[in-house]
C-alpha cells in the first residue's frame, strides 16, 4: 500500500531524525534533550508540536489581519514551557507568547485572539491547554 507522501523522516542514530519536505527538499531535524539521552541540538518532538501550534495560529491571525487590509509584518511568537504528564504520557499544556503590532485597535486585538484560540486546525486537534499571552509591542 503506497501513500502520497509529503515528508520523509529518516532515523540518524542517537535519537535524531532528519525530515525532508518532499516538494521543496527543505530539511529539518529533531533530537531529544540531553536529559533523555539525546544531544539536545535540535528541537525535540514536543517543541515541534508547540512550534506547529505557533505556525498555525500565526497563519490564521495573519489571514484575519490581512483580509482587513492590516499589516501582520514583524509579528512573532515565542514558545515557552511545555508541560506533560509522564504517567499518562501526554502533553498537558503549551505556553506561547505572541508579539503583535502595537497599532491594532481593541476590536482587531479581540478578533486576532479569537482566531488564535479557535481557528487553528493544529491547536484544535490537540487536547493540551494552550496558554496564550498576547503582547502588542511590535512597531
Amino acid at each position: 500500500h503506497t501513500i502520497m507522501a509529503t515528508t520523509k523522516v529518516v532515523y540518524q542514530g542517537d535519537y535524531r531524525f532528519e525530515a525532508t519536505q518532499l516538494a521543496s527538499g527543505e530539511k529539518f531535524h529533531s533530537d531529544m534533550p540531553t536529559s533523555a539521552g539525546g544531544k539536545g541540538e535540535y528541537q525535540n518532538p514536543a517543541d515541534m508540536l508547540g512550534t506547529a501550534v505557533i505556525y498555525c495560529t500565526m497563519t490564521t491571525m495573519a489571514m484575519a489581519a490581512e483580509k482587513r487590509g492590516l499589516s501582520f509584518e514583524g509579528s512573532y511568537a515565542e514558545l515557552g514551557k511545555i508541560e506533560g504528564n509522564s504517567k499518562q504520557i501526554i502533553i498537558t499544556s503549551i505556553e506561547i507568547t505572541f508579539h503583535l503590532r502595537a497599532e491594532y485597535d481593541d476590536a482587531t486585538r479581540k478578533r486576532l485572539e479569537h482566531f488564535a484560540h479557535n481557528a487553528c486546525y493544529v491547536g484544535n486537534t490537540i487536547s493540551a491547554e494552550k496558554k496564550f499571552t498576547f503582547i502588542y509591542d511590535v512597531k
